[in-house]
């Protein structure tokens, strides 16, 4: 059974003749020949391989056959790589010198092609022998037409063996698993045709659970004749359950918007073969205006359907139960586990491996040394591992504390991969025991696959640069890294380098602008100052990843050049003052997550994002530096459909640096205009989730804020609006959930806040002109039915909290903040729902309240402004209560200042501003 697979391989291989570098050595005298004639008996056997892979179960001698058919395509598979090197390494082969070692390099690889050849004609000419038919499957692919169209109804009593695949899939779907920023979460099924991927989707579709969770349920049967339209009308009619007629797309965009806006839906598409990744992006940014917690589950056959990073995150299931047991049956021999502790069977034959390492078994390396066919080998670290935060960590302290001969032994195994291991292709040695990695890497020329995650390694070796083939390198979690070697930028056909948590990592080497073929870069989490101006040069990287680098002080000025760059991830790069001009160009840009205003006169403006359709979060900072209300418009914010929260952000300190207070006040109101303006034009998408700004200095809001413009807003935050005197209508947001109003120093009346019907969240904080909370933001009876956490803060003259009559005051209130409000007088309850209570150490109300019993449900308190490490001078009942809670926790007196920093920093403000 292990020639189940034969055609991909001799595929793979058949592909590669067609290559560049092999059309070079195909001017050579003799060879070109040869290849010709390799290729063509190549595609005489692939003719026949359908047939012959679907005989060979009762057919034992065509298994035969078809082992000794993948043993050349392996081997020939090496000879062209080899070649393809050499070419790689002295130049284009018709361009060597007529020297002696070149003449020897020309005459060997025409033997071997030409040996190569003559096995592979053998082959073929047994073929006969079996009378195998050409083009079997496709032909009766043909004539039985198109499969049936499937649809979501099964009898689970006829289901056996998914238990665990439907279990994992039901996780996904009830659980909060989303793309970062959007309402919905992808699930791809990837398995070969008849393995059960259909039936799985049915049942977990038919699921009881699944229908409470999910408002509409939808299946969609895709299959290989697929356009946008036929599957646009597919979906409109399964929620409707009626004909839709209209032939445009517009209408069915429209209707397929109104059908989900705000409903928490699932989509089944089964059966996807299409792989246009722009079709999907379009679907995408339509089914997210669902509500969160959306779901799609794509059952395929195809491994890219799955997407990468840059095209949106899709969850992935790989078929279970009876297809792994199918899987290790059809690899037989071919696939091994070295267990050299247990009694596992080692195939000298075998091509994939695992190898179980706890660092000190010894004769690993011997095993080793004897799988000389292998090209793939996972090497699983079983020893001084532990779990941190969801990732596999090594305890170096105590894995590295081993005898000198296991220590060889280490190197022993080093030594058998990289000398005796010359076909592999993959090598994983995730958290491996080695502090450098041999020179005798090398030697490893077909390799295209290394992981060296989590070892103790400190560089690179300069031999690094020879692996010419190579097109993943992880490094990720080596925290010992501090540079890379130049020669790095040899490794022409990279396409990934995960760069990830090298916390030492302070720059990268210039020569990384020759990876020409490089499109996923992640430097996350590093030391990163500055990047190479040679990184402009890649114009094929799509995912740059610099999250976290907090060192990091400047993009490169000629980013634009980075023209397939769809995802610049610089959330948390705190250190960046500005952004490069020219970014406007990059037209494939998706996610930008920060944008950064300067005072130079060549940083980037707003305008630079006016032609980018962005999607999912932007942050846009420093707009003190916007040059013009003109700009502010230019950024387009209405139409970016695909933006689901949008930030901005005013620094106030700048304002704030003259050294003459009237210079602060004269400067501020000489912007008031400006500002208010500048706001209105940035006006954000009707379907905004979440809005945040701060540090406004405006007296008025904008027409859109004060009139709710954007009725699906899930999360509000203004902050620091210091010179703001009337907040909008926000009972209006019937979607909000989280709601935050900061430092409001001039606002003496709050909206009727208790309203709103979804709000679980409430932060009122540094109101120092709010005397009363009450009625008027009640609005009524059943007020907050939602909330569940309240925080009240720096409320300097509150005086008055009432509560309501005849009914449960904040019924499933469960959190409860009250800090600095000197004047409070009375709480309004005893809030027996509340279990987690944070106060100050010396808040006479609450200290009153607790003596006489309130809060009787506690589970959790929070004490700041206390003596973290003595209870001496603790009040009594905290003493008490603190004994008698599940958790707490304690925050000491601040350094500077009082406890009220927040109150005396807004009443400053106010004075210089108003």
């Amino acid at each position: 059974m292990a020639e189940v697979v034969a055609s991909s391989i001799l595929r793979f291989v058949s592909d590669k003749l067609g290559a560049k570098v092999l059309n070079e050595l195909g001017l050579l005298k003799g060879v070109g020949d040869e290849l010709k004639r390799l290729e063509s008996t190549l595609a005489a056997i692939q003719d026949v391989l359908e047939d012959a892979e679907a005989r060979q179960v009762k057919e034992k001698s065509l298994g035969v056959w078809l082992r000794k058919l993948k043993d050349v395509a392996y081997d020939l598979d090496d000879l062209l790589d080899e070649t393809a090197v050499k070419a790689l390494t002295k130049g284009k082969v018709r361009g060597l010198p007529l020297t002696p070692k070149s003449i020897r390099v020309r005459h060997d690889i025409t033997r071997k092609v030409k040996g190569m050849r003559k096995r592979l004609d053998a082959i073929a000419e047994e073929r006969a022998i079996f009378h195998l038919r050409e083009g079997t499957a496709k032909d009766s692919e043909v004539g039985s037409g198109v499969r049936e169209q499937t649809g979501s109804l099964v009898d689970e009593s006829q289901v056996y063996g998914r238990q665990q695949d439907k279990a994992q899939i039901l996780d996904f779907l009830l659980g909060d698993c989303t793309e970062h920023n959007n309402n919905l979460g992808v699930i791809a099924i990837v398995g070969l045709g008849g393995l059960g991927k259909t039936t799985l989707a049915q049942l977990v579709y038919n699921d009881e659970e699944v229908h409470q969770q999910f408002e509409r349920r939808m299946w969609v049967y895709v299959s290989d004749k697929f356009d946008s339209k036929s599957l646009m009308r597919s979906i409109i009619e399964s929620l409707s359950a009626k004909e839709f007629t209209l032939p445009d797309m517009d209408p069915m965009q429209r209707e397929l918007v109104k059908q989900i806006r705000g409903r928490r839906f699932l989509l089944v598409l089964d059966d996807v073969w299409n792989e246009d990744y722009e079709l999907w992006d379009r679907l995408r940014l339509l089914l997210n205006n669902g509500a969160k917690g959306s779901k799609v589950v794509v059952t395929t056959r195809s491994r890219r359907i799955r997407q990468d990073e840059a095209h949106g995150a899709v969850s992935l299931v790989k078929m279970h139960d009876v297809v792994h047991d199918l899987a290790r049956f059809v690899a037989g021999d071919e696939c091994s586990v070295v267990d050299v502790r247990g009694s596992t069977a080692i195939s000298p034959g075998s091509r994939y491996a695992s190898l179980l390492f706890d660092g000190r078994t010894p004769s690993v390396a011997e095993t080793l040394s004897h799988l000389r066919k292998l090209r793939a080998l996972y090497v699983i670290v079983t020893e001084g591992i532990f779990e941190k935060f969801g990732a596999r960590v090594v305890d170096y302290k105590n894995f590295y504390q081993r005898s000198a001969e296991e220590q060889d032994e280490d190197e022993r195994v080093l030594l058998a991969i990289f000398s005796t291991m010359k076909p592999l292709r993959a090598l994983h040695l995730d958290s491996f025991p080695m502090k450098a990695l041999p020179a005798a890497v090398q030697n490893l020329d077909h390799l295209r696959y290394l992981d060296l995650s989590g070892t103790e390694l400190r560089t690179l070796p300069q031999v690094i640069g020879r692996l010419h083939n190579l097109q993943i390198l992880k490094l990720r979690r080596c925290t010992g890294v501090e540079a890379l070697p130049e020669s790095i930028g040899e490794l022409v056909n990279l396409v990934t380098l995960d760069l990830c948590c090298c916390r030492r990592l302070s720059s990268l080497p210039d020569s990384i602008g020759r990876m020409g073929n490089l499109r996923n870069l992640d430097v996350s989490w590093s030391c990163i100052t500055t990047l190479p101006e040679s990184l402009s040069s890649l114009s094929n990287l799509q995912l740059l990843k610099l999250r976290d680098c907090y060192w990091l002080h400047e993009l490169p000025k000629n980013a634009q050049s980075m023209r397939s760059l769809t995802h610049l991830d610089i959330h948390g790069c705190y250190g960046l003052t500005c952004m490069p001009a020219g970014l406007g160009q990059l037209r494939h840009l998706r996610m930008l997550p920060m944008y950064l205003l300067g005072d130079g006169e060549g940083d980037g403006g707003l305008e630079e994002i006016g032609t980018l359709n962005l999607e999912g979060e932007l942050y846009i900072g420093n707009l003190q530096n916007l040059r013009s209300v003109a700009e502010a418009g230019e950024s387009n914010l209405r139409e970016k459909r695909g933006l689901r929260s949008l930030k901005l952000n005013w620094d106030l300190a700048s304002w704030f640096q003259q050294e003459d207070v009237n210079d602060v006040a004269a400067m501020v109101e000489e912007h008031t205009e400006f500002v208010e303006d500048a706001l209105g034009s940035l006006r954000p998408q009707p379907d905004l989730e979440e809005l945040r700004i701060k540090g406004y200095v405006g007296k008025v809001l904008p027409g859109w804020m004060m009139d709710c413009s954007i009725p699906n807003l899930v999360e509000l935050s203004l902050d620091s609006f210091v010179r703001c005197e009337k907040l909008p209508a926000l009972e209006r947001l019937s979607c909000l959930k989280v709601l935050k109003l900061i430092r409001f120093p001039c606002v003496e009346c709050l909206p009727q806040l208790g309203q709103l019907p979804c709000l679980s969240v409430l932060c009122l904080g540094a109101l120092p002109a709010v005397k009363r909370l009450g009625s008027e933001l009640y609005g009524g009876g059943s007020a907050f039915p939602a909330l569940e956490e309240l925080r009240l803060d720096s409320m300097s003259d509150l005086e008055e909290w009432s509560g309501t009559e005849g009914e449960d005051f904040l019924p499933r209130l469960s959190e409860l903040e009250l800090m600095d409000c000197p004047k409070l007088e009375a709480l309004p309850s005893t809030f027996p729902s509340v279990n987690r209570l944070t106060m100050n150490v010396d808040d006479k109300l609450l200290l009153s309240h607790l003596e006489r019993g309130a809060f009787p449900n506690l589970k959790h308190l929070g004490i700041c402004n206390c003596d973290v490490a003595d209870d001496a001078d603790m009040p009594e009942v905290l003493v008490e209560r603190l004994a008698s809670v599940e958790s707490s926790s304690r925050i000491g007196r601040p350094v500077t200042g009082s406890g009220s920093s927040s109150a005396s920093e807004v009443v400053m403000m106010t004075q210089l501003l108003i």
